[in-house]
């Protein structure tokens, strides 16, 4: 207690005692009219003295007692606070762990405790969304949306909901407010993105691809680049599919001009010279495309090109170039065997397949190819062997593909992995 009120107290205390000993005797005081009681005047002092104490006292205490409920209110706060998010994040692992009933049921115990707790009624809607209330979900999403304006997760699964509600717009709008809210920032640009993609709107998909790469950290950049890569490619195809060649053309050049090593738009672009009546372009194009690759898939299109013209010694020569480029593929070496026996030179196919020392013999093609050879060295009853070792699969592909990015298998070439949806990724295997 300060010094100056201890002063101040007993300043009134002497002053008090002073007039009380001064004033010994009774003094008639009127309390009503007619009525009259007699009093020392230390009575009343003393009573106006302990009023006076104990409003001091009450002025000075006060903002300790206030300051102390205060105390005891946020402490029971915090606690109910900590409570809440025990439980938030107990339901949150189990949410992560697939059990969505016990993550509902521990939520639902977090928002007993505070009905305004924005992470679990998130967390129910992404339960809900899960289950195919998409509606429900949109509900819940939409008023964590409105207890917190600016959470971001409240709008980026309110975002989900739209895009499982297949309510397109709708997402874009949602994204692009978080947008609003945190710049640049990767996750609603991907979204807004992938939707884009998802309703074949490659032109603004490009344009937000284009943004995504302006803003990716260093080290996504370039993955980011390929995407706007695979993106344009997307484009050109569609362009081809609707009949604009010269459109998917140049498309499919700045495709190249990106990604020289993007093996589905050479074949592509080969294409597109074909319908526009340049198979030259087209042979051109393959050529190209092999030296920057060295795709056997490459050098199968060439071939059917070639083919197609009837050009079959200039099949045999382009497998003779592809063999001083790649010397040590032995693929490229059992193809140019099977183009000797094409151009029924069977003494050079023989000197190319036993080159190999039987590497491939696992191979269709290669007991094919050895059948054939067999078959022009007049050798029935082996050729009749080695067919049926191919089990007469001459008819069939003897190629399959593998993709390098995720391993998944494909007898069929197309320029996105149906297994992961990475492009350019299919490699050409012999089966």
């Amino acid at each position: 207690m300060p010094i100056q009120l201890i002063l101040f107290l007993l300043a009134i205390l002497g002053g008090f005692l002073y007039l009380t000993l001064l004033n010994i005797a009774p003094v008639p005081i009127n309390i009503y009219p007619d009525i009259t009681i007699s009093l020392p005047v230390s009575l009343p002092l003393l009573a106006a003295f302990s009023g006076g104490v104990v409003t001091v006292m009450l002025l000075y205490f006060y903002d300790t007692f206030i300051d102390t409920v205060n105390k005891a209110r946020k402490s029971a706060l915090d606690k109910r606070a900590r409570r809440v998010v025990e439980l938030y994040d107990t339901g949150a692992e189990q949410l992560r762990l697939n059990n969505s009933g016990q993550a509902e049921k521990y939520f639902k115990k977090a928002l007993a405790h505070d009905q305004s707790h924005t992470p679990s009624i998130i967390g129910l809607g992404v339960i809900r969304r899960m289950d195919g209330m998409v509606s429900e979900a949109v509900k819940l999403h939409s008023k964590a949306r409105g207890i917190d304006k600016n959470s971001v997760t409240a709008l980026m699964e309110l975002g989900e909901d739209y895009i499982a509600a297949e309510q397109f717009t709708n997402a874009v709008s949602v994204f692009q407010e978080v947008i609003g809210l945190v710049g640049r920032s990767l996750p609603p640009h991907i979204r807004i993105r992938d939707i884009l993609l998802k309703t074949r709107n490659f032109k603004e998909a490009i344009s937000a691809q284009k943004r995504i790469v302006s803003i990716a950290p260093s080290g996504q950049a370039q993955k980011e680049r390929a995407m706007l890569t695979a993106l344009t490619y997307e484009e050109a195809l569609d362009k081809l599919a609707g009949g604009r060649f010269y459109d998917a053309r140049d498309g499919l050049k700045s495709v190249l001009r990106n990604d020289g090593q993007f093996i589905p738009a050479y074949l592509k672009l080969a294409e597109v010279y074909e319908r526009i009546g340049s198979t030259k372009n087209s042979i051109k194009t393959l050529v190209k495309g092999f030296k920057a690759t060295r795709s056997i898939l490459v050098l199968k299109a060439l071939e059917m090109f070639l083919s197609a013209r009837g050009e079959m010694d200039k099949v045999v020569d382009n497998y003779k170039w592809a063999k001083n480029l790649e010397p040590d593929n032995e693929v490229i070496r059992l193809l140019l065997a099977d183009a000797y026996v094409n151009v029924s030179n069977f003494a050079l196919a023989r000197a190319e397949i036993d080159s190999l020392n039987g590497s491939l013999a696992h191979t269709t093609l290669y007991h094919l190819i050895e059948g054939k050879i067999q078959h022009g060295e007049n050798n029935i009853d082996q050729a009749l062997n080695s067919y049926g070792k191919a089990r007469e699969k001459e008819a069939m592909s003897c190629l399959s593909f593998t993709c390098s990015a995720c391993g998944g298998a494909s007898h069929e070439f197309s320029g996105r992995c149906k297994a992961c949806g990475q492009w350019n990724a299919l490699r050409a295997v012999l089966s």
